[in-house]
């Protein structure tokens, strides 16, 4: 069963997702959240940002955390199924990237998502479609590794959108913890 919501639903996700984020800021204010109209993206895009309007490109979306130097990308990919009236959710992603100012450039620590929609005939795939993480920063084949945080209990943390939710809400507890506290 997809993970899903009503299209009046998905409306006030955004709210949901605001919530979801807070730990990344310190708890101090919520990260700005919109739905972006992103054409080369087949449904609907929501997507944490750094403030203003106009965004068109999640990929591009970058806010900033508690730890000056740190900056996290948050999307969500959700698909119509049933003509409009109900949204499954393709991807959600978190991105946490360290900022080196003096180079001006970005470099990838790790991601934590999920493709709850994934339909992969590899054994494997079902450490795709729960929370898991991507260690970025780091040699081959790290990178590339699908480390699954819910393989015990995947159907239950796959049931509805709050179990996700809180899932990836625990997955963004450790990263403040573990991660981004030391950065």
């Amino acid at each position: 069963m997809p993970v899903a919501l009503s299209v009046e639903q998905l409306e006030t996700r955004i709210g949901t997702v605001q919530k979801l984020l807070k730990p990344l800021v310190g708890g101090k204010h919520a990260v700005p959240c919109c739905f972006v109209a992103n054409p080369s993206v087949p449904g609907r895009i929501l997507s944490g940002h750094p403030g203003g309007s106009g965004h068109t490109d999640h990929r591009a979306l970058w806010f900033p955390t508690f730890i000056k130097t740190v900056q996290c990308q948050y999307f969500e990919i959700w698909l119509p199924s049933d003509g409009e009236k109900r949204w499954e959710l393709e991807r959600a992603y978190l991105s946490i990237s360290r900022v080196i100012r003096q180079l001006g450039k970005r470099e990838d620590i790790l991601c934590v998502h999920c493709d709850p929609l994934t339909k992969d005939s590899d054994p494997l795939a079902s450490y795709r479609k729960g929370p898991h993480l991507h260690v970025m920063l780091a040699q081959a084949p790290l990178p590339r590794a699908h480390f699954p945080l819910n393989a015990c209990h995947l159907q239950q943390v796959l049931a509805s959108v709050e179990s996700l939710t809180n899932a990836m809400q625990s997955a963004i507890g450790i990263v403040c913890h573990e991660v981004i506290c030391h950065l």
